[in-house]
């Protein structure tokens, strides 16, 4: 094995390793019984009381597949019935485990290996990503880590001009589909980003197309049982999409009653909470599950890092556009056209985004000081500090949330 590969190794290894403790923590107390998992219980004991299970049958929102659910019912197998509950949350712990892996792989690419460690530390300690590391909305948790296998199976791709790669993306963006709607963020700039990356390596004309078709043929094929089955019941399956419209909000709304005001309102709320990653409360009894809305959705260290890091990326926008894409689409398709803003659920498909953003910020800094070693042994001392305060809070909001 090379050097190098080795230490990636190591590092991966201690991110895990440090990154369990977090998640473990007092699992079945903390965050209090939240309304979603009870729902999903019923749903899987449905699942077991029935004796059968179909991927093509709607989870109880109608807006995704019982896909969802594998995960969770394969622990329950392994632990018993009687530990659902414990499996559900479990299942949420370790897609969020899982995530970290793509994660550090696509800083790495875009930083440096140090950087990468600290970033992915700091992801995996956050209190806005342990939230949904610890609860049993299996379905949000696994499109976030699904999106980032995704992207990087498409850049190793395009970078090898290998058809497996493209292939395997292929199923990963179907499993997608077949999951939590947000997802679609993530599917609709994945061919655009495989383009990119081939176009990048100056792959020839029959690479492109083997490595596309290779990428498409399976995605669709693969989506195609459950497009159909969205296309009988288009309905219900849009039900929880009319729920959380703008276009469909109850007047008044936060005390507004014109259109024009709603609008300005959702834009500010939206650039306020997300852009300046400021604390903002938005309303309503859903929003508190999800953000402390006492403090920003990261802390001060990234928020900073994250500013610096978007300022360079709009100005050299090459190597992180497609994060910079998923960032844009999510605060205008997640927030500023869906009711109460900043919604943490419809949030969290931009969060590796932002600590992606954070990196290359963090980066830029490294350059300034002429690649200082010292600046990186300083930024992993500080990152493991950050990442004890985040974890600490994270205790802490456990003891006053609204769930």
């Amino acid at each position: 094995m090379k050097k190098n590969n080795y230490k990636t190794l190591i590092y991966l290894f201690i991110i895990l390793s440090l990154s369990l403790l977090p998640r473990l923590w007092k699992l079945e107390q903390y965050p209090p019984y939240v309304v979603d998992e009870p729902a999903n219980l019923r749903d899987i004991d449905k699942i077991f009381n029935l004796g059968s299970y179909n991927i093509l049958d709607f989870h109880w929102d109608f807006s995704k597949s019982q896909l969802v659910y594998l995960p969770a019912l394969s622990l329950i197998g392994l632990l018993g019935r009687q530990e659902s509950f414990l499996a559900l949350r479990l299942t949420s712990s370790l897609l969020s485990l899982l995530a970290l892996i793509p994660f550090f792989f696509i800083v790495k690419s875009l930083t440096n290996r140090a950087i990468s460690f600290a970033t992915t530390l700091l992801l995996s300690f956050s209190y806005y990503y342990l939230q949904f590391s610890r609860v049993g909305w299996n379905d949000i948790i696994g499109v976030t880590c699904l999106g980032l296998y995704l992207i990087w199976f498409l850049e190793i791709a395009g970078r090898k001009k290998s058809v497996f790669w493209s292939a395997l993306g292929g199923i990963v963006a179907a499993i997608i589909f077949y999951s939590y709607r947000g997802g679609a963020i993530i599917l609709a700039v994945s061919p655009f980003y495989l383009l990119y990356v081939l176009w990048a390596q100056r792959a020839s004309k029959k690479v492109f197309i083997k490595v596309l078709a290779s990428f498409g043929t399976v995605a669709i094929l693969l989506s195609l049982p459950w497009a159909m089955k969205i296309s009988r019941n288009w309905e219900k399956y849009n039900l929880r999409f009319r729920v959380v419209s703008i276009k469909n909000a109850s007047i008044p709304y936060h005390g507004l009653t014109k259109r024009e005001e709603i609008s300005k309102y959702q834009v500010l709320t939206s650039i306020k909470s997300w852009v300046f990653l400021d604390a903002v409360d938005g309303g309503r009894e859903e929003n508190p599950r999800y953000l402390p809305l006492k403090e920003p959705p990261v802390n001060t260290f990234v928020r900073i890092g994250f500013l610096l890091g978007l300022l360079a990326s709009l100005v050299k926008p090459k190597k992180v556009a497609v994060w910079l894409l998923i960032y844009i689409l999510g605060i205008v398709f997640g927030q500023i056209l869906t009711v109460d803003p900043p919604n943490g659920a419809r949030g969290l498909i931009m969060l590796p985004a932002i600590y992606i953003l954070f990196a290359v910020g963090l980066y830029k800094l490294y350059e300034v000081t002429g690649k200082n070693k010292l600046f990186l042994a300083f930024l992993i001392i500080i990152s493991l500090l950050y990442c004890y305060l985040d974890f600490s809070y994270y205790q802490g909001w456990m003891g006053w949330i609204k769930v």
